[in-house]
C-alpha cells in the first residue's frame, strides 16, 4: 500500500518506520520541505521518499495528517 505522511516529528517518523518495516511504500513530508528529511529517510530505508506536502497528499491511497502541521 502507498501511504503519505504529513508531519515528520516523533509520531510521523515512528509511523513511517512501522509502515516501511511492514512492507509499505511511504512518502513523508513536513513544513520545512523534503531537504530537511534526508537523515530520517536514510535511517529508515529504501521504501520511503521525502516529498513536499502537496506531493505527499497526491502520493498515497492512505494519508496521515498531524495537527501540528495543520496549524501552519
Amino acid at each position: 500500500m502507498k501511504i503519505g505522511i504529513i508531519g515528520s516529528g516523533n509520531t510521523g517518523g515512528t509511523a513511517a518506520k512501522m509502515f516501511v518495516n511492514a512492507g509499505h511504500e511511504v512518502a513523508i513530508s513536513n513544513s520545512r520541505g523534503p531537504e530537511s528529511l534526508t537523515s530520517l529517510v536514510k535511517s529508515i530505508g529504501p521504501n520511503i521518499k521525502a516529498k513536499t506536502v502537496e506531493d505527499a497528499i497526491k502520493f498515497p491511497m492512505q494519508r496521515l495528517l498531524y495537527q501540528n502541521l495543520l496549524r501552519i
